[in-house]
């Protein structure tokens, strides 16, 4: 079911830099790029279009370790996610930085689902969450969601959102 363009599974490290990742579909998690329990770096990229069938239609970083992960100046635009939890455009599971990142026009048309542009889900309590963690200085803009969180949805207990413009 996977026809993700990265796909990186346990104890890997994953690192895209400058690159272009558009018009990928997964039947199930992460339409462009799929990440779980893997050190994680994505920076400069423009990541659109991509469709997921369940959570992170652009990106979906799942895993209860809490590993490095950071996602750097990237824009995400124009991507879906059709079922699952959500985040069209990130669906970023239990820690990670994001930072200076746009995101515009992704669409969660999932009737459980949450998040159209980003859906952060801390639902690690092993996870030590701090403000190093989180959005910090992100544009989340003309998102949309069939449920809750249209630009934005969060769960867990501690979610930093920093200096971000949300419309």
């Amino acid at each position: 079911p996977y026809t993700t363009l990265f796909r990186s599974i346990s104890a890997y490290y994953l690192f895209i830099s400058n690159s272009v990742v558009v018009m990928n579909k997964s039947s199930a998690q992460g339409g462009g790029i799929y990440s779980f329990d893997s050190q994680f770096f994505v920076e400069n990229c423009v990541i659109a279009g991509n469709s997921a069938g369940n959570n992170g239609g652009g990106i979906c970083k799942r895993g209860l370790v809490a590993l490095n992960r950071d996602i750097l100046s990237c824009q995400f635009s124009n991507n879906i996610c059709t079922a699952g939890t959500g985040g069209a455009g990130l669906y970023l599971e239990n820690g990670g930085r994001v930072r200076n990142c746009l995101f515009s026009n992704n669409t969660n048309m999932s009737a459980s689902g949450n998040g159209g542009g980003v859906l952060l889900n801390n639902a690690d309590s092993s996870v030590q969450n701090t403000n190093e963690h989180g959005l910090i200085n992100c544009t989340i803009a003309n998102n949309y969601s069939a449920t809750k969180g249209g630009g934005l949805a969060t769960t867990g207990t501690v979610n930093y959102i920093i200096n971000c413009v949300i419309s």
